[in-house]
């Protein structure tokens, strides 16, 4: 019997963390903004922060997503999103869309 080849360490699964979905798009059917536990291989992990569809702890999601990405995020899960001048501040905009859900 020949010896079992050994897994690429890159892709075994990794401890346990906490993650948020930071991208305007789900990330493994997580929506944008929530909040998640998962023990992702380094090279998931590395992946998907790099591509910024996920950050490493529990943040808000206006606190990692530019104007534009929550404008794009709303929009995407079906919140109408109101009329919002281009000089008000990402927290405004925040505001604006939480409270015309």
């Amino acid at each position: 019997m020949g010896a079992k080849p050994k897994k690429d360490p890159r892709l075994v699964a990794g401890e346990e963390k906490t993650y948020t979905v930071a991208g305007a798009t789900r990330f493994q059917g997580h929506k944008p903004g929530e909040t998640f536990k998962a023990a992702l291989s380094p090279a998931q992990e590395e992946r998907a922060l790099s591509r910024g569809s996920i950050v490493e702890g529990s943040k808000k999601l206006e606190d990692i997503q530019t104007k534009a990405e929550l404008v794009e995020t709303a929009k995407s899960e079906g919140v109408p999103v109101p009329e919002i001048p281009e000089k008000e501040s990402k927290a405004a905009v925040a505001d604006a869309i939480r409270n015309n859900e």
